[in-house]
């Protein structure tokens, strides 16, 4: 019965390393424009390695992008930014779902992060500040009001057609 089991399980091996094999030749193409893809598209790549390049190791960087989208309408593990950027989020991605919300802290920073990238405003900007924030990443395809200034809290210092790229002024808080 294990002699069995043993070469029941080396077969399924074989056949599953000859399909694979087999479908080398037969990749799907991949668009690497799609601002959808997990990787990044061109645009994204080029927006996070200005970022890189431009910005301090210890800046910290908000967006407003959660999501990566699949078969449910957000799957919230999208790590695009920090991944590609090397920098430090206020928050990205997550595992949040319907039996895990996020708490309310971490709704507070997703809150702010998406406030400022669709109408930004003087308090949330002072927020953002007071939590060591000093990049926005800007993703066009999580973007509802369709901005492209944040002035006169933020200049984009970067754009393409996928993101911005915008640098936080220093303001004062009341």
């Amino acid at each position: 019965s294990s002699l069995i089991l043993i070469s029941s399980s080396i077969s399924f091996g074989v056949v599953q390393r000859y399909g694979m094999l087999r479908n080398l030749g037969h990749r799907a193409t991949i668009d690497l424009n799609d601002p959808d893809l997990v990787t990044g598209s061109t645009g994204h790549i080029a927006a996070l390695t200005w970022l890189r390049e431009h910005s301090d190791q210890n800046d910290v960087v908000a967006t407003n992008r959660f999501c990566i989208p699949g078969i449910e309408s957000c799957i919230s593990k999208w790590f695009l930014v920090s991944a590609l950027s090397h920098r430090r989020m206020l928050i990205e991605g997550g595992y949040f779902d319907a039996s895990h919300l996020p708490s309310s802290a971490e709704a507070e920073k997703i809150k702010y992060s998406k406030e400022f990238a669709e109408h930004p405003t003087r308090q949330g900007t002072v927020w953002l500040l007071e939590h060591d924030v000093s990049w926005i990443f800007v993703d066009y395809l999580a973007q509802e009001s369709g901005i492209r200034s944040w002035e006169p809290y933020g200049t984009t210092m970067f754009s393409n057609d996928v993101a911005s790229i915008v640098k936080l002024h220093q303001i004062l808080s009341n």
